[in-house]
């Protein structure tokens, strides 16, 4: 094929004809004389560099006209979009459009040249708009990976939901990435999930509440998502409809240029679909929530079959846009029955007051450095998002771990670590389990919203964050008395609870039931054991020991404070007399006794203590840790030994960076005085996350994410950050 191009844009003519040639074409530059125009396919006019008598007198050949209104059956006009891009990305595809104005899949009327001269290449080669006019956009699906477009990974599998703080609902997708289509959309489903726990003896139903589908003149159609920190976006070829809240219950959905909405969600026994008032209608869900859906803005049509006997058998409903093509639908969750407002925001305000309440929630969070910035942010969204109200058995600010799974005993402390600028908040996370403290001083593991999960538990952290929170904050005059007096009384009964009836042998050094219990699920040190004593548990109850005679002090109760300092000295003594072989930290199976010389983390737990270890060991263990190529690696310090055979890089804690581990170790080597060590450590555990974002798992060896975002390694990035930078 034989190309001719001519025109004005000497740039764009350079970047098509290098693309017409890498496919074979012979390109010549500057029109040909009326002889040899005969000689050639097409010709391409990248911009007013032909007249209309040329076309007119030439039918036999192809003409592109970059812009302009040139008409004839010879004849395709390419109508570049808003954004035309000289040096723009390439990214090697391109969104077609005749019959509307496209945008691309983050939003922008935008192509490159570098795109557009595929385009236009592919229309010589094609015929796809011979005697029509077309647009096109960069198909920009690939770039929704980059953390400039999405942030937050709320795709399917990431455990991470779009949600504002405080709610119990939220948005998750099971929108997988990016898929190369002819339109650069694709078809998925997002869908409202609730968060509320069901009551013990409830079937198991599924915590979908609604599945949402966009649509354009009642057709179901495409879409990507645009994760923003406060509003969320499905973005189509056609327009955009945008998700955001009100407040902690109530969620708007809006959609522009004649998009509409459908939903649907089959119900289960029990579930009821009822209108309320003149337009809203209320989806009972027996066993979790309520959802008011309310069309503040377009017409909503609903059908909710009835099953002959207590049901609705399904729930299925289309919002179409009004006159002026948009649509505002708000759906409101509650645990009683559904009440419409009086009068609701509009969709700004609503957007405004949440986005407010996040950047007062980041103000409390000191900066690190520029680069760590995005990281900052990041963490920051999951602790704020993961934040839910005060419900049911949910006395005050608690957080989720995950988008299913409240954070447990030991995380909530992690937690309050790593948000300590907001004291009042940090408190809160200090004392929550206490308020569904068993009889006997047995701390919930999880605390749902309808049901306490007691059986199992996890690391007794609690004395940890008291001894790094205390030297940070003066609990005596930051903390009102009445709310010290409970956290010191609540952990002091947890404290006798686990020296109770986590000493199977009555030998003064408790033990741990499983690798569960020790919240290093597969760590090597239980894999011939199930029930060990360690030196981790011992250096937790030590440390706690210790801070609850010096909260004791500052309460004025000077005896209690002498005991529990004694008891404090004495098993931290049994503990380095019984673990410590001279060279570091072992492990003993409960009862035998028996030897378990790992190459855990685990083992090197007990810097929690910080300062009150003596001085030979913790030069020993740091030592040890700086050893480059064992525990240390480029993203931290790992759950085993890199040599050692155990070593696995699968699993949860057989050889993965995990926060808490470098957490615990990390500050705990601080207070001991080992500083600029732990800042060194530190930051390579932080910086790890500039490009792999968020994540609970890092690989040591490829130095890249293994597995989902969350609070965990939220709060163990902004403690350790805080250290590393600021102290």
């Amino acid at each position: 094929m034989k190309i001719a191009l001519v025109g004005k844009n000497e740039k764009l003519q350079g970047v098509l004809a290098a693309e017409c040639v890498k496919r074979g074409m012979t390109v010549t530059q500057g029109l040909p004389s009326a002889e040899d125009l005969k000689t050639v396919d097409a010709v391409v006019d990248a911009g007013e560099g032909l007249s209309a008598e040329v076309i007119k007198e030439n039918p036999g050949i192809r003409f592109l006209v970059v812009g302009g209104e040139a008409a004839g059956e010879n004849v395709t006009v390419f109508n570049p979009p808003e954004q035309f891009l000289p040096n723009g990305e390439k990214c090697g595809a391109y969104v077609p459009s005749t019959g509307f104005e496209v945008v691309n899949s983050v939003g922008e009327k935008a192509i490159s040249y570098a795109d557009a001269a595929i385009a236009l290449a592919d229309e010589l080669e094609k015929k796809h708009f011979a005697g029509k006019s077309f647009t096109a956009v960069s198909d920009t699906s690939l770039l929704q990976t980059q953390k400039a477009y999405n942030m937050v990974d709320i795709s399917f599998g990431s455990g991470t939901m779009f949600k504002t703080k405080g709610a119990y609902f939220g948005i998750f997708t099971d929108f997988s990435g990016p898929k190369r289509s002819s339109l650069a959309y694709q078809a998925g489903k997002v869908m409202i999930v609730s968060r509320r726990s069901m009551p013990g003896d409830a079937p198991m139903i599924s915590n979908e509440l609604l599945h949402l589908y966009p649509t354009y003149k009642g057709e179901r159609i495409g879409f990507s998502i645009k994760f923003g920190l406060t509003e969320l976006t499905l973005m189509t070829a056609y327009g955009k409809i945008t998700i955001c809240y009100a407040d902690d219950k109530l969620m708007y959905i809006k959609g522009e240029n004649g998009l509409g909405l459908q939903f649907e969600k089959a119900m289960r026994p029990k579930d009821i679909a009822k209108k309320r008032g003149d337009k809203a209608w209320e989806a009972i869900y027996r066993f979790r929530c309520s959802l008011l859906i309310n069309p503040l803005a377009g017409d909503m049509q609903v059908r909710a079959p009835w099953n002959g006997k207590m049901g609705s058998t399904m729930l299925m409903g289309s919002i179409a846009p009004d006159e002026s093509g948009t649509f505002l639908l708000s759906v409101e969750e509650s645990v009683a029955a559904a009440k419409i407002r009086d009068a609701y925001p509009t969709y700004d305000e609503a957007l405004a007051a949440t986005t407010a309440s996040f950047e007062d929630f980041l103000s409390k969070i000191p900066h690190f450095t520029e680069e760590l910035e995005p990281v900052r942010i990041e963490a920051a969204w999951h602790e704020w998002s993961s934040m839910v109200s005060p419900s049911g058995l949910i006395k005050r600010a608690a957080l989720f771990m995950t988008q299913g799974m409240p954070a447990s005993s030991w995380q909530m402390v992690q937690n309050a670590a790593g948000l300590h600028h907001d004291f009042a908040l940090a408190t809160d996370l200090l004392v929550n389990m206490i308020d569904n403290i068993g009889e006997r001083g047995q701390f919930p593991d999880f605390i749902f919203d309808s049901l306490n999960q007691c059986q199992g538990i996890h690391p007794p952290t609690q004395g940890w964050a008291l001894n790094w929170l205390m030297r940070l904050h003066d609990f005596g005059k930051e903390m009102p008395r009445e709310t010290l007096t409970y956290l010191y009384e609540g952990y002091g009964k947890m404290a006798d609870w686990f020296m109770n009836t986590r000493d199977d042998d009555h030998d003064g050094l408790p033990q741990f039931d499983c690798g569960d219990e020790s919240g290093y699920d597969d760590i090597s040190t239980f894999v011939h054991h199930a029930a060990v004593e360690g030196p981790d548990i011992a250096a937790y109850m030590g440390i706690l020991f210790a801070k609850l005679g010096d909260i004791a002090e500052i309460l004025e109760r000077k005896e209690e404070a002498d005991s529990w300092h004694q008891r404090a000295d004495e098993i931290i003594k049994k503990m380095i007399d019984t673990f410590w072989n001279g060279k570091k930290f072992i492990a003993l199976a409960n009862h035998t006794h028996e030897v378990i010389d790992s190459n855990a983390i685990t083992d090197y737990l007990p810097f929690v203590l910080g300062d009150l270890l003596p001085q030979e060991i913790i030069d020993k263990m740091t030592e040890d840790l700086l050893v480059e190529g064992d525990f240390l690696s480029p993203v931290g310090l790992t759950t085993e030994k890199i040599s050692s055979d155990q070593f696995r890089r699968a699993g949860f804690s057989r050889g993965y960076a995990l926060p808490p581990s470098n957490l615990m170790v990390l500050t705990g080597m601080y207070m001991a005085g080992k500083k600029e060590e732990a800042k060194m450590i530190a930051k390579r555990f932080c910086e790890s996350m500039i490009t792999s974002g968020i994540s609970q798992l890092m690989d040591p060896i490829e130095q890249y994410r293994i597995t989902f975002s969350c609070t965990w390694p939220a709060c163990g990035f902004l403690a350790l950050a805080d250290m590393a930078y600021n102290m």
